[in-house]
């Protein structure tokens, strides 16, 4: 069964959403807030869904999800979309 660009965008930011609240303080991987990580890698690292949704999202796409190029790119960026939405709504 063929899953659409759509699903896939939306297991990948559920799943870095996930990788993210995990490396919250005081859950399983917080404790990797406490390692001496430059500035600029912070933020795709641990900080932010959204910058990490590239990282994490490619490696949940190319080890799980596979299509091509053009598709990755598509639903990369999708992805990073419902990311933005979460974060803007938890904010507020």
């Amino acid at each position: 069964m063929e899953t659409l660009i759509i699903e896939k965008a939306i297991i990948i930011s559920f799943s870095v959403i996930a990788i993210w609240c995990m490396m919250l303080n005081g859950m399983i991987f917080g404790k990797i807030r406490e390692l001496n990580v430059p500035k600029w890698m912070r933020e795709p690292l641990y900080e932010c869904p959204v910058c990490s949704t590239p990282y994490y999202g490619s490696i949940i796409y190319w080890l799980f999800l596979r299509g091509g190029i053009i598709e990755w790119i598509l639903v990369i960026f999708v992805a990073m979309g419902i990311a933005t939405i979460f974060v803007k709504i938890k904010r507020n």
